[in-house]
């Protein structure tokens, strides 16, 4: 199992992902910008979530963060994702969850077994494939606040 230590900040509502996201990334390297300050940033409206079109969210992840695109089946390589933890890093993940949700998320560890990978996420416990079924996750390897 790595586990990436990803602290809990901000909220636990399911429609408040993109500030929660980026506060825990802010307090695990260090940050002092608050989960209030990211939910203004995000346009988070209370009891509703953040609306964005999906090409939107590489542009929060970008201001935001110090971050590098990775192809998401490295995260069924157990080499790959100790070189990310042992670098101090963290992954944060975009990903479409059933027909209209989509979630932003960072990775609090992966269990690697023979015939399946386990993700822990904020949210909930996922088999890998079930966060590639619908053909959209996306992630990053964050080494930083912007």
């Amino acid at each position: 199992m790595i586990d990436f230590k990803t602290y809990k900040v901000g909220s636990n509502n399911l429609n408040d992902c993109v500030p929660t996201t980026l506060a825990e990334l802010d307090k695990h390297f260090g940050g002092n910008t608050s989960y209030d300050e990211y939910a203004k940033r995000v346009n988070y409206v209370k009891d509703e979530g953040t609306t964005m079109i999906l090409k939107e969210y590489d542009g929060v992840i970008n201001n935001n963060v110090l971050a590098t695109r990775f192809n998401a089946e490295q995260l069924t390589d157990p080499t790959a994702m100790h070189s990310i933890k042992n670098s101090g890093n963290i992954i944060t993940i975009h990903a479409k969850l059933g027909n209209t949700m989509y979630h932003a998320d960072n990775i609090r560890s992966i269990k690697f077994f023979q015939s399946k990978v386990i993700i822990q996420l904020r949210i909930g416990t996922y088999k890998y494939t079930d966060l590639v079924k619908d053909n959209y996750l996306k992630t990053w390897s964050v080494s930083g606040i912007k």
